[in-house]
């Protein structure tokens, strides 16, 4: 028990271990320090209770009113690993974490552990982590929980609960590639009951939309699969094989590719992957050929078969699909004579099928002279998918000539929005002699309404001149998207002083830190002499830069901001040397390269001394002495990171000197840290916490501090946890 107050992070946690499995006989002598004035204290409290398990299950009201009143954000974290511990069956407790998990949007850590601690409190958490998978940022969290619950749950009980809850779990926008039937405690669950899931399905595929149809087909496959894996409940399984199987012959692609990717392939469906191969949809025949290929299955053999028996005209769909699967020799030398078939769709199917590289390596020469032009036709046919088709394929690092990117640029006002991103992907790169004439329309699509077009749009742009500046000025003003916002201003700042009338919209519409850095990067290369702007939209962004009082004549450039903050160090005190170290940390940002490394060397004695300082006074007698050299120390080092970072900037090569006092530098600031939060004070052993939690870790591979994963994972999460894990 004497540990656990202690001041050493390793003595604590080992002492809590113990604890824990010493079992109910320590709750007594744990309880009181679950009022400590330390709140370190009482987070290890929390974790020692927590171990004891369901024996302290009296403590409930106790941790459940530290949940919600306590003012350290992970003390009320570890009360959420305690209550599930010793109350899993309250719903007091479960009552307390969903609003909690269910906070949309919200990706704190309360949040996240919320929905981990969910597992725990068994079926009647089912509902609250179906609500969070819904919200894409915490959907994996919250997917792991569930599937946790169901696979130490395979009872009818929880199946009943469950089942209400099947369509959500189905539909919900996991990450690409995600299962949503993974877990044995769900394939359970539908090999039992997935024929409650079958009304759902039906009213998907009765749907208008291709895409709601789409998903009752991706639903079936997962169905399938899951029990095709399982190898039960067989009459479901033939009842999901006659459903689905129409949909392979659907006259929508995009429903034939849900097929395609999804349903796996056995005695039943075999056939129709057959003939999804030689689909003539360059997208269903990969998600086809894949799917044989992950199961193990080889094609070839029976379509080289119908390809030999087949006559005439007959020959071409089982060739294409040879082509693709095998790059056969016999089927190659059939499919290029019929290149110009007469019919417009053969022609087109055959195109696709020799220009894609997802075959294997093309023929360059071929390819520009026959197949390019023909892909170039298709980009005018009234059928989109074959657009859509023909502007995928010209996209792939295609062989294209001076006549072939004016056709491009030509058809950019498809009303595809697809075609149009595909046809911008194959520009970039291929600015082409003529593209002065088409860049009034490049500079339409940056005011399309598909995010996606307009940053294909931004970096087609490159190989043009400055004819797009005003395009990308106005864009600029009614961007909201920031990520476009910072791509349109990155490509004016490329033009340098031929941007310059860009610059007041630039400084105008930075007004997020997302876009205040590239607003920065931009203007300096634009309109270097605009400092003083430049640092105004800084004070403005930054409440604490704002509140700084600096000598207005040492605005005018960086360097001279910089000289002023070296001059006035000298002779300030403290809190004033702590202020200007984080001037100086936000003027590196806006240093020229060639000037960083110098003001690196210039500050590193000036770090030495400041350590020495901090060193001194952390032996003071004086508690106020030693608070106040903690609270240096996150800002020193802060400094310290933008300072080092910029000495291999010298054009003359790396001063190994100054790199070893660099080094020596950091290994001051972890050891400083670490005797605050040995301290015998508390205020200075919070400091202490607060400037380790606040110092990020280098590039130098040094044992600092900084941010802690959740240590010990297996006994809950918190970022307190042993000095120097990594």
């Amino acid at each position: 028990m004497k540990f656990l107050p202690t001041i050493d992070d390793e003595e604590r946690i080992l002492a809590a271990l113990a604890l824990g499995r010493i079992g109910k006989a320590v709750v007594p002598a744990v309880e009181p320090f679950l009022d400590h004035e330390d709140e370190t204290t009482r987070y290890y409290a929390l974790w020692t209770i927590g171990l004891v398990g369901k024996d302290a299950k009296g403590l409930t009201p106790r941790v459940l009113k530290m949940l919600q009143k306590d003012d350290d954000e992970e003390v009320r974290t570890k009360a959420m690993f305690t209550l599930t511990r010793i109350a899993p069956d309250s719903p007091e407790v479960l009552a307390a974490l969903t609003p909690i998990a269910s906070k949309t949007q919200n990706y704190s850590g309360e949040r996240l552990t919320a929905i981990e601690e969910l597992r725990h409190l068994g079926p009647p958490a089912i509902e609250p982590l179906v609500k969070s998978l819904s919200d894409l940022g915490v959907s994996g969290q919250a997917r792991e929980s569930l599937n946790h619950i169901l696979d130490n749950n395979k009872t009818e009980a929880c199946a009943k609960a469950v089942i209400p809850h099947l369509g959500a779990i189905f539909l919900t926008p996991d990450f690409p590639g995600i299962d949503p039937t993974s877990g044995e405690g769900l394939g359970y669950i539908l090999s039992k009951h997935g024929d409650k899931l079958l009304p759902l399905i039906e009213k998907q595929l009765q749907d208008k939309d291709t895409k709601v149809q789409g998903q009752g087909v991706v639903m079936l496959g997962h169905l399938l699969a899951t029990l095709q894996t399982r190898g039960d409940n067989n009459d479901l399984a033939k009842r999901i094989i006659k459903m689905v199987l129409p949909y392979a012959k659907d006259r929508t692609p995009a429903v034939r590719q849900a097929f395609a990717s999804i349903v796996p392939i056995n005695d039943d469906t075999q056939a129709a992957f057959e003939e999804l191969l030689m689909d003539g949809d360059p997208n269903v025949f990969m998600f086809a050929f894949n799917r044989f290929q992950n199961q193990g299955v080889d094609p070839a053999p029976k379509i080289r078969k119908r390809f030999a028996a087949a006559k005439g005209e007959d020959r071409l769909r089982p060739a294409m699909a040879l082509y693709g699967v095998s790059r056969d020799a016999a089927a190659a030398d059939l499919l290029w004579p019929n290149v110009k078939h007469k019919d417009p769709a053969i022609r087109h199917q055959i195109a696709c099928t020799l220009a894609s590289r997802n075959f294997g390596p093309v023929d360059d020469e071929k390819t520009s002279k026959v197949l390019i032009p023909i892909l170039l036709e298709s980009l005018k046919s009234k059928n989109v998918h074959e657009r859509d088709q023909a502007a995928d394929l010209l996209a792939q690092n295609q062989p294209l000539r001076g006549p072939h990117v004016a056709a491009l640029y030509d058809r950019l006002d498809d009303s595809s929005s697809n075609v149009k991103r595909s046809l911008l992907g194959a520009l970039i790169g291929h600015a082409g002699a003529d593209a002065k004439k088409f860049t009034p329309k490049l500079v339409g699509l940056l005011d399309d309404p598909e995010d996606d077009v307009r940053s294909m749009a931004i970096l087609a742009m490159n190989d043009l001149g400055k004819d797009i500046i005003p395009g990308l000025t106005k864009m600029l003003a009614k961007e909201k998207q920031d990520h476009l916002w910072t791509m349109a201003c990155e490509r004016l700042g490329r033009f340098g002083a031929d941007a310059k009338d860009a610059v007041p919209v630039i400084l105008k519409s930075a007004t997020s830190p997302e876009r205040h850095h590239m607003a920065t990067d931009a203007v300096l290369k634009i309109a270097p002499d605009q400092f003083a702007a430049i640092w105004e939209q800084f004070t403005k962004n930054d409440a604490r830069l704002g509140k700084i009082a600096l000598d207005k004549d040492a605005q005018k450039s960086s360097i001279a901001l910089r000289d002023a903050v070296l001059a006035e160090w000298k002779k300030a005190d403290g809190a004033r040397r702590r202020d200007l170290a984080y001037v100086q940390e936000k003027v590196m940002l806006l240093l020229p390269m060639d000037k960083r490394y110098d003001t690196a060397k210039k500050f590193a004695p000036i770090l030495t001394q400041e350590l020495a300082s901090i060193d001194k006074a952390m032996a003071s007698k004086e508690v106020a002495t030693r608070v106040n050299a903690v609270k240096s120390v996150a800002g020193f080092r802060q400094l310290w990171q933008e300072l080092q970072m910029s000495l291999f900037a010298d054009p003359k090569g790396v001063d190994e000197k100054l790199v070893v006092e660099y080094q020596k530098q950091g290994q001051q600031f972890e050891d400083i840290v670490r005797k605050a939060r040995a301290d015998s004070d508390l205020q200075v052993r919070r400091e202490g916490r607060k400037a380790d939690i606040n110092i990020a870790v280098g590039p130098f591979p040094l044992p600092g501090p900084g941010i802690r994963p959740f240590p010990f994972a297996p006994f809950g999460p918190g970022f307190r946890g042993l000095p120097g894990i990594p």
